[in-house]
């Protein structure tokens, strides 16, 4: 049972699409036209430190795109941030699920998970090293090169 709710929930998180209409004043006052919004459910193993740190990096991608994104967080199960050990990788997004090496923390665990983050919407990789969505996250936020790719992405989705 747990598996299918599992599944039913990483298919509402990845049916989302172009972003939404909004009415005026959103997000802390943000005013908006569009705005694609994601819910993520974080799972309980990683410390209270760390949820914050991760519900951080999704606050910095509404403050750079001005409310068009909107990440909600919750902790519980089931997740679709979740940890796991792997030895190619700090963090990878992969159907709709974003996975994170268990001990990052700080800096380094909200710029991981803002990379993330920008995978889970539809964003690849950069050519550029200055990008959050370099390869390699080397470190940093969201920049406005990140937002001009997202703001493409989605103006060539919508109808």
């Amino acid at each position: 049972m747990k598996s299918i709710l599992t599944v039913l929930f990483l298919l509402l998180v990845s049916a989302c699409g172009a972003p939404r209409e909004c009415d005026g004043a959103d997000v802390d006052g943000v005013m908006c036209t569009e705005r694609l919004t994601r819910e993520y459910v974080i799972d309980p193993s990683f410390t209270p430190e760390q949820q914050e740190i991760i519900m951080q990096a999704g606050d910095d991608w509404r403050v750079a795109t001005a409310g068009r994104v909107a990440l909600r967080f919750a902790v519980g199960t089931p997740a679709n941030i979740t940890p796991e050990v792997s030895p190619d990788h700090v963090g990878y997004h992969i159907n709709g699920t974003v996975r994170l090496a268990p001990d990052l923390s700080g800096a380094k665990l909200r710029n991981v998970v803002a990379h993330e983050l920008g995978h889970s919407l539809a964003l690849g990789h950069s050519t550029s090293r200055d990008e959050l969505m370099w390869l390699e996250a080397l470190g940093g936020t969201v920049t406005p090169a990140d937002v001009a790719h997202f703001d493409r992405l989605y103006a060539e989705r919508a109808p």
